[in-house]
């Protein structure tokens, strides 16, 4: 829910930079500029909510989520943390100050977001694939199928990544 969210506010920023670009009114650009910065805020908090039992995957902390079975064999795989919060470990989307001051920036900030956008696609891609190794090594534990010794968290497809 949280990535859909996100989502929905790069799109925002693309349509408010599109917009700035569109006008030479000092005032207007201020207002879309107070917009922009309020969209960062808004994706910040959304990372910072978003979580499970007190675990955020998608904020500042660089917390995980390991998540354990215990059946005759010790089944692990950690989830990994992405940063999606707007600052340069993130998402990299600049505070309107900067980005709003010259045509040049906004055209900059515009690949800014097409490149905050594809660091979304891939958090959700590996959001998924965890999920997928999750629910096959859950699979072997369910069925009491054993893999010969072989280790549970190399079985996984993308567990090393």
């Amino acid at each position: 829910m949280g990535l859909c969210l996100i989502r929905e506010l790069i799109d925002e920023s693309e349509g408010l930079c599109r917009s700035a670009l569109e006008s030479d009114v000092p005032a207007k650009r201020a207002l879309i500029a107070e917009r922009y910065d309020m969209v960062l805020k808004e994706i910040n908090a959304i990372a910072k909510a978003t979580g499970h039992s007190g675990v955020h995957l998608i904020d500042e902390s660089n917390s995980t989520i390991t998540v354990r079975v215990v059946d005759g064999q010790n089944i692990c795989l950690s989830l990994p943390h992405v940063v999606l919060t707007s600052s340069a470990r993130g998402l990299a989307m600049p505070k309107a100050a900067k980005a709003f001051a010259s045509d040049t920036n906004l055209r900059t900030l515009g690949d800014h977001l097409e490149l905050a956008r594809a660091r979304l696609d891939d958090a959700a891609t590996l959001f998924r694939d965890h999920a997928s190794d999750l629910s096959k090594r859950l699979a072997f534990v369910l069925n009491g199928t054993v893999m010969n010794g072989e280790d549970l968290n190399k079985a996984g497809t993308n567990a090393a990544r």
